[in-house]
């Protein structure tokens, strides 16, 4: 039994065509994600969003002071580590409210 291997010839150049260019697909999604990964699988709200939502849910009294507090310092250190910079809470004015961006005066002693 002989296989006649001349009569698969076009059929194996257009399947290397096809893997080919899908690899080359693949490498090029790779690089874009390396480019910008901080747009990769970006699903959720944003930690800025987050305490947004937050401080209104505590205004309404649907959190307690204590409970904001810790919220809003886990979100801030997200948002710092995001931005590489020290606390939001030092990086303004003593007392300032990262997330309101009130001021609050400082007692002097």
């Amino acid at each position: 039994m002989n296989f006649d291997w001349q009569r698969l010839g076009l059929p194996l150049a257009l399947l290397g065509v096809v893997l080919a260019v899908a690899a080359l697909g693949f490498l090029l999604a790779r690089q874009l994600v390396r480019k910008h990964p901080d747009d990769a699988g970006q699903d959720g709200p944003t930690p800025l969003e987050l305490l947004t939502k937050f401080r209104e849910v505590h205004a309404r009294g649907g959190l307690s002071d204590e409970e904001y507090r810790t919220i809003k310092g886990k979100l801030a250190a997200e948002v710092n580590a995001g931005l590489g910079t020290a606390n939001l809470g030092t990086g303004g004015a003593a007392g300032s409210d990262p997330s309101t961006g009130a001021t609050q005066a400082t007692p002097k002693g």
